[in-house]
């Protein structure tokens, strides 16, 4: 809204007359249209209204911001009425103090315009305000484990859990890993590091098992077991176990049973009274029975008997310890004398591939990941071929990965190789035990727990010259 006193000035005109403007005599001409200063109706002449306000030359536009001497006494006025005046708030006195400070702030409002407007004229533009750019968020730190030798510490995946992990126990093909936990596990998936499955109210006993082609986990728990295949969940309800080491055969005291493929269970006949199951296919069942590995089907009846050769006079095969690299049988056999013998069958002929005297019941047999080493007790290799080699240390199992097992001596780790003539021990450097290997995974990562978690570590590659000096050394 732009204002009109006195004469036409406009203090927000912008033109070139605007700028070639007297301040003092605009304002004088201003001033002109008040009157009745005296109380008579005189118009004073020497009492101009630039008598109330000093002005003093400014060198850049002629005048200066008025003072006002607000001591010097106010002439009277008379009581003409004043539109701009409203009577129920403003004193009749005073109102030519008033119109001064009215006109005084037009003239003060022109003055900055104008200086405004000189500033722009002479700088072409602001410069644009550049505004801080926010911070981008930092990606957190990767988690960095101790590993072994060979592997990143930084795992692919991982996977935290907020109760402490007993025990990790990964399938025979690393596709699928138990996190073993007080009274539950969970499934992970290790394709893509994500839980798949829980189960509560567990023994903490898992066994890697095959359900048909599949490399499955059966689960323990309350009144049975849960097996979890790559594709399906089955409910075994009653008091079934596994066969040590066993393909895909569930065993109870009552009744036997062939879990297949298809994730039914099948009902199988014993072919002979006590005889154990030890390996299954779809529709046959393999049983150790007496001295004897028979095959028979469903139904009970025998497709093939095959005589074990007996380590001695008199032995009697008593335990089965279930079957290595698929063509191999470990029994426990003992005599009348209470002699005890561990003998390595090939299941073809039945004859001994090796033998070694007992001075106790065996009390464990743990198979490598790969199915082609299995340590019995602390103190026995079995190898691949079926010969057995005494450790040089008494060493207890802790996991076993790929064609490794790692088992403990003392304070130390060490790691249980089958090399080119005998198994070899190879200590862990104490920087490497922090995570337990468990497996390997389908491209040969290494699956580990610790105590809050499981992840998946990737082989660190060399190049082949690194590759060949290492081999060197």
């Amino acid at each position: 809204m732009s204002h009109n006193v006195g004469g036409g000035f406009d203090p927000f005109d912008l033109s070139n007359s605007m700028l070639d403007a007297n301040p003092r005599k605009e304002f004088q001409a201003a001033s002109s249209n008040t009157t009745n200063w005296n109380s008579d109706g005189s118009t004073p002449e020497d009492k101009p209204i630039e008598a109330l306000i000093d002005f003093q030359e400014s060198p850049s536009f002629g005048v200066s911001d008025p003072v006002i001497d607000w001591n010097r006494p106010a002439p009277s006025v008379n009581n003409e009425y004043d539109p701009d005046l409203d009577e129920s708030d403003e004193p009749e006195s005073g109102g030519g103090i008033k119109k001064a400070i009215v006109l005084i702030s037009i003239v003060l409002g022109s003055l900055i315009a104008l200086s405004l407007i000189l500033i722009f004229l002479v700088r072409p533009a602001f410069a644009p305000i550049d505004q801080p750019k926010e911070p981008k968020a930092e990606p957190k730190p990767t988690s960095v484990y101790k590993v072994m030798s060979g592997f990143d510490g930084a795992p692919q995946w991982e996977v935290a859990f907020k109760n402490p992990l007993i025990n990790g126990v990964p399938s025979s093909d690393g596709g699928m890993v138990a996190a073993v936990a007080k009274g539950s596990v969970q499934i992970i998936e290790t394709s893509k590091g994500k839980i798949t499955d829980t189960i509560k109210d567990t023994t903490g006993v898992v066994n890697p098992i095959n359900v048909g082609t599949h490399p499955s986990l059966a689960v323990q728990r309350e009144g049975g077991w849960t097996v979890v295949t790559p594709s399906q969940i089955i409910q075994i309800d009653g008091d079934a176990e596994f066969s040590t080491n066993q393909i895909h055969g569930v065993q109870n005291s009552e009744q036997p049973w062939i879990l297949n493929s298809s994730g039914t269970l099948t009902n199988v006949v014993q072919p002979a009274p006590g005889a154990v199951l030890i390996g299954a296919d779809e529709n046959a069942a393999t049983w150790g029975s007496a001295n004897a590995l028979i095959t028979a089907n469903a139904d009970g009846a025998p497709t093939s008997s095959i005589p074990l050769e007996a380590p001695g006079p008199g032995f009697q095969a008593q335990v089965w310890h279930g079957l290595l690299n698929g063509n191999l049988i470990i029994v426990e056999w003992r005599d009348s004398l209470g002699n005890k013998v561990l003998a390595i069958h090939e299941i073809e002929l039945g004859k001994i591939m090796s033998q070694q005297k007992l001075k106790a019941d065996v009390q464990s047999v743990h198979l490598n990941q790969s199915n082609t080493m299995a340590m019995v007790d602390e103190s026995t290799v079995i190898s691949d071929q079926g010969l057995l080699y005494p450790l040089s240390k008494d060493s207890q199992f802790i996991s076993s990965f790929g064609d490794t097992i790692l088992v403990k001596s003392g304070k130390k780790q060490l790691l249980l190789n089958m090399g080119q003539q005998t198994p070899s021990l190879s200590p862990l450097k104490p920087s490497d035990i922090e995570v337990t290997p468990i497996g390997l995974a389908a491209e040969s990562q290494l699956l580990g727990f610790w105590d809050g978690g499981v992840g998946m570590f990737a082989q660190i590659k060399l190049d082949p010259q690194e590759d060949a000096e290492k081999a060197k050394r």
